[in-house]
């Protein structure tokens, strides 16, 4: 079970009724930690940061307060596209939204990424480790492939939150974009077309590549939701 209670925050000093919780999104960090020649066919790379472009945001919540028992579902539909800037460090919170006070034994997320044909999704940057030892730069950007994550935070075990707790929860969003690239192999990279910039991946440039990593992104579930 997860207490959620009100703690004023600068951007929300007007709106006393409710309570609050800040979502931020990280990268999970993916320094190699196998020997290449375990895993000869696999390649070693490191994921440093990017981006993710979020055209919508729902939360489900259920819980209970002094005045009743609630179910409540938000449907936030931005009127202009959010972009998240993803790294492994977390930093300040992405949004902080105005929930009820109370006793929460659910929160279910969903997230809508932009659908644009004129702008990415989702970015992502990184080196690979060529067998030689020489870093590679690469860029990998996806647009117009309609991912949703959907995900649930465990509350099972929260420790409630004190009266004298200065700052209501975050909700860390973890993505382990490395997970997303795990159908690449070696000699992907190693004959994938360069430019000055490294390797770009993209719908027009190192397509096989490109389409690998997007059906890994549709169709797997690389988000774990915790609470900090």
């Amino acid at each position: 079970m997860l207490i959620i209670q009100y703690r004023a925050h600068d951007i929300l000093l007007s709106q006393l009724s409710e309570g609050s919780i800040g979502l931020n999104f990280v990268l999970k960090e993916n320094f190699p930690t196998s020997s290449p020649s375990k895993h000869p066919s696999k390649p070693l790379f490191i994921i440093q940061e990017g981006f993710l472009l979020i055209k919508k945001l729902e939360l489900h919540m259920e819980g209970a307060n002094e005045v009743a028992d609630f179910a409540k579902r938000l449907d936030i539909q931005f009127k202009k596209i959010k972009q998240v800037s993803l790294d492994s460090s977390g930093g300040m919170d992405d949004f902080f939204i105005n929930i009820p006070e109370g006793e929460y034994e659910r929160l279910s997320f969903g997230i809508q990424l932009a659908d644009h044909e004129d702008m990415p999704s989702i970015c992502l940057s990184g080196t690979f480790i060529d067998p030689s030892d020489n870093l590679v730069p690469f860029s990998f950007c996806a647009q117009n492939i309609f991912p949703r994550f959907d995900m649930e935070a465990n509350l099972k075990g929260q420790d409630p939150f004190s009266s004298n707790s200065p700052i209501n929860p975050t909700i860390v969003f973890e993505i382990n974009a490395a997970k997303w690239f795990e159908t690449l192999t070696v000699d992907d990279f190693m004959l994938a077309k360069r430019d000055e910039q490294g390797i770009t991946i993209s719908p027009s440039s190192n397509e096989s590549m490109y389409w690998k990593i997007v059906e890994s992104i549709v169709f797997g579930e690389e988000i774990s939701v915790e609470i900090r």
